[in-house]
């Protein structure tokens, strides 16, 4: 319709889960500092009419390989696209850290949205962490996006002009190793292929990146306080470190956990908004509520899930409902975007054509073996014990042995 996506990835495997808080930070400022040839006024005003959308964040591939991506997404109109993608470099090779007093304001800025969200979505940097105990993968996302960023932030907060000053030297020199054409993937809707040369000649070289190497954090069973009177709860394991591999089956488990087992326990009984169970490709699996009111209540509910899916099995005849509902989480209506994400997606986990085949067939055929099959997955999370809880400090208080540690984190 009219439209170009042009989608630039940077790998950077190679850096510290602490220099990907910082990459992180570096995303957030992409745009909004001022460049070689623009102002920070000048250069929001030419975004606003070259570019219709712009958008820059970070990736964690656990696939075939485990890869670490910085991303920059734009979409514009077709007739716009040389200049819009001309902008584009711009801003990811020449932009200037050097105005410490705007750093500072940016800084301040994002730990005001990080301190909101994290008291509002709690349930996501409560699974982000126990996930972090379990993979490496887990633990450099948790760098990235979880309560490790936000302490990143916060501890930034209280730079003075010196140290805010040997932060923006920081930033640049992460930014002069990211971006660079040896680290770069480029992903282009096929209306606009001709400009991925002009794209990757306006990067330097630079070097590639090294293979990932991210150890795990360690198992514990964490609070983490946030100022409200609500709280959520996660736990989670990964199937492939116990000998075990994801299938298609996994979305039809999650399926009757939520809406059979975690429904009925923990919003209808438990008094909480939301709950639920995921299980992904790269082996994670993981329970979580919402605003629940009985967090270490929630946590003894999802060690039972295994006892609940052998009776469900026992006294159920016909998967096929389950086999049906499952199918939104698998397969989702996508449009062009989501297609070129899920296409990028694949390309760097590795997965094939054959592989998604494989799991949709799976989740097709889902039997009760293999359900039962997968009850040693959810014994394990309760073995595996890697357990967060964000919530008010009574709640926190309330889940009593449950917690062996309280994290500030606001």
């Amino acid at each position: 319709n009219g439209l170009v996506y042009l989608n630039l990835y940077f790998d950077v495997s190679d850096l510290t889960l602490e220099e990907l808080s910082a990459a992180t930070f570096l995303m957030e400022l992409l745009g909004k500092l001022p460049t070689a040839k623009y102002t920070s006024a000048q250069l929001q005003m030419l975004t606003k009419q070259k570019i219709g959308k712009l958008h820059f964040d970070e990736s964690v591939y656990d696939g075939k390989k485990l890869s670490v991506q910085l991303n920059a997404q734009m979409v514009c109109l077709a007739n716009q696209k040389e200049n819009a993608a001309d902008l584009l470099c711009q801003i990811l090779t020449e932009t200037r850290f050097d105005d410490i007093t705007l750093l500072k304001n940016l800084l301040n800025q994002t730990m005001m949205h990080q301190q909101m969200v994290f008291a509002g979505a709690g349930h996501r940097f409560a699974s982000i962490r126990a996930a972090a105990m379990v993979t490496g993968a887990g633990a450099a996302v948790e760098a990235l996006y979880g309560s490790t960023f936000i302490q990143w932030v916060k501890a930034h907060c209280a730079d003075d002009d010196a140290a805010l000053q040997t932060l923006a030297e920081q930033l640049k020199a992460l930014a002069n190793k990211a971006f660079a054409a040896k680290r770069m993937t480029v992903g282009i809707s096929n209306n606009a292929q001709a400009l991925a040369e002009t794209v990757i000649a306006a990067f330097p070289a630079g070097e590639a990146a090294a293979a990932a190497n991210f150890a795990p954090m360690a198992v514990t069973q964490v609070g983490l306080p946030i100022p409200a009177p609500i709280g959520f709860a996660a736990k989670a394991s990964n199937i492939k470190n116990h000998g075990g591999s994801f299938t298609g089956s996994t979305y039809v488990l999650a399926n009757i956990l939520r809406f059979s087992y975690l429904w009925n326990e923990i919003r209808v009984q438990g008094g909480a908004y939301g709950c639920g169970f995921s299980g992904t490709p790269n082996g994670d699996m993981y329970f979580h509520t919402y605003r629940d009111p009985q967090p270490g209540r929630s946590l003894e509910v999802f060690d039972k899930a295994a006892e609940f899916i052998r009776n469900f099995c026992a006294e159920t005849e016909d998967l096929t409902p389950m086999i049906l509902g499952a199918f939104s989480a698998a397969d989702p209506l996508l449009n062009t975007q989501r297609q070129i994400a899920t296409a990028e997606t694949r390309y760097f986990t590795g997965t094939t054509y054959e592989d998604s085949c494989r799991i949709s067939r799976e989740l097709v055929q889902t039997t009760k073996e293999d359900l039962l099959a997968l009850t040693e997955a959810l014994e394990q999370i309760a073995k595996d014990n890697a357990v967060c809880v964000v919530a008010g400090q009574p709640l926190l208080d309330a889940c009593g042995e449950k917690l062996v540690q309280i994290q500030q984190v606001l």
